[in-house]
């Protein structure tokens, strides 16, 4: 990997594609108004890469002068685990989830800290109302993923439960193993008030199609079905979900009676609301902490 050093104080972005993200437009105009004299570069790499690569980007930074620190994406949990021992200083959250989204420097010490268990509880709460879980007791939530976006929404919940305001259960869907594994370890010791929580494995991916193909596709197949419970006064609604093939990947239990809603669904973070069961459902993708619009379409579409 070519990495050049810098001429100026520069502050790194180390993604996959970090020449189409947002922050290189965005970051020119925070340094102006908070008055820092700095650039910011992108750092491109695969996703899991090679530890020695992760390895190399955390040693060049950490003995370039002008090179202050970084932001990291997709590469949290691999970063962490490839150069923990290479950081003077790790926050609590870095140590506790194995994972880094930022570096910086202090005082000649290469630090490591994991913000994204305050961002996006931040986040959530721009969206979700207030008191929701608290009003709609049968509510729960359902995360898509199992990386640090995801590892970092269970750690709002569970840090802040015990309140009165808690979803009644917490589901994790992801496409691989490992991470599934790993976050289910993560949340048994950070789970005081004992949310229940469900792990599905969900390698395949599938176009999401009506909720009535779905159950007709999962009549026909035997398919098991997980229950989906609403307060009394409402029906019961139950949703198709493979526990023997752990498929449908990316089918959601969002659609449900005439509409279904969506946040933001250009966006790699989607959040449903079940008009019947109260569900909330995220997409733990790259841009969880990304502020989202609600927009209402028919069932139809």
């Amino acid at each position: 990997m070519q990495l050049t050093k810098a001429t100026q104080p520069t502050m790194y972005f180390i993604g996959v594609t970090t020449g189409s993200s947002s922050i290189m437009k965005v970051f020119p105009d925070w340094a102006e108004a908070l008055g820092i004299n700095a650039v910011m570069k992108g750092i491109d790499i695969a996703i899991h890469e090679k530890p020695e690569v992760y390895r190399e980007v955390v040693d060049f930074i950490k003995n370039d002068p002008l090179s202050m620190g970084a932001l990291v994406t997709t590469h949290k949990l691999d970063l962490y685990e490839a150069a923990k021992d290479m950081f003077d200083y790790l926050d609590p959250y870095a140590l506790q989830f194995g994972e880094l989204s930022s570096i910086s420097k202090l005082d000649g010490k290469l630090c490591g800290h994991a913000k994204d268990p305050i961002t996006c509880g931040m986040a959530m709460e721009e969206f979700v109302p207030e008191n929701y879980w608290k009003e709609n007791p049968e509510a729960g939530v359902m995360i898509m993923g199992a990386g640090g976006s995801a590892i970092s929404m269970c750690s709002y919940y569970m840090r802040n439960a015990g309140k009165g305001n808690d979803p009644k259960k917490i589901v994790i869907c992801n496409r691989s193993q490992p991470r599934l594994t790993a976050i289910e370890e993560i949340n048994s010791k950070m789970n005081p008030a004992n949310i229940p929580t469900e792990y599905y494995l969900t390698p395949k991916q599938h176009r999401m199609m009506p909720f009535s193909q779905q159950w007709a596709r999962a009549a026909s197949s035997s398919t098991q079905l997980a229950s989906v419970k609403t307060d009394p006064v409402r029906r019961s609604q139950t949703m198709p979900f493979s526990r023997k093939r752990r498929s449908p990947g990316k089918s959601t239990i969002a659609e449900t009676g005439s509409s279904r809603i969506r946040l933001n669904g250009r966006s790699k973070t989607a959040v449903y609301r079940s008009k019947m069961a109260g569900c909330i459902s995220f997409s733990a993708g790259r841009r969880s902490s990304q502020k989202s619009s609600i927009s209402k379409f028919s069932a139809k579409d």
